[in-house]
């Protein structure tokens, strides 16, 4: 079984009618197993049907972080509005030079953030 944080649901709830949805015990779950995913991974990847509440769960994560005086930061990326080489990155053949793709450059600003969020 799951340690629960009842702080920190008690933070989404507020948070989630601060938005106003309505804080069903499954919503709370997920958000709150969004933020224990975050705690230990650098990225994630959100992926699910349309109308399943991905972007309210976002944005209810941020919420609770703003609530707690933290400085949420997030970065919204469409990987089908670009090329793989745009995404990833390219070695030119010629000059054998490589040329950073969005998703390093994202990666690599978020690490230089001087934020203490």
């Amino acid at each position: 079984p799951r340690k629960r944080d009842p702080e920190l649901e008690a933070m989404v709830k507020k948070s989630t009618t601060d938005l106003k949805l309505q804080p069903e015990d499954n919503f709370v779950l997920k958000v709150v197993q969004f933020d224990e995913l975050l705690a230990v991974r650098h990225s994630v990847f959100v992926l699910g049907n349309a109308g399943t509440g991905k972007s309210q769960v976002i944005k209810t994560l941020i919420k609770t972080y703003a609530n707690q005086k933290r400085k949420p930061m997030m970065v919204d990326l469409n990987p089908k509005a670009v090329t793989n080489d745009e995404l990833f990155g390219i070695i030119n053949p010629a000059t054998r030079e490589w040329k950073d793709g969005l998703f390093s450059t994202i990666m690599r600003d978020l690490a230089n953030l001087t934020s203490d969020g």
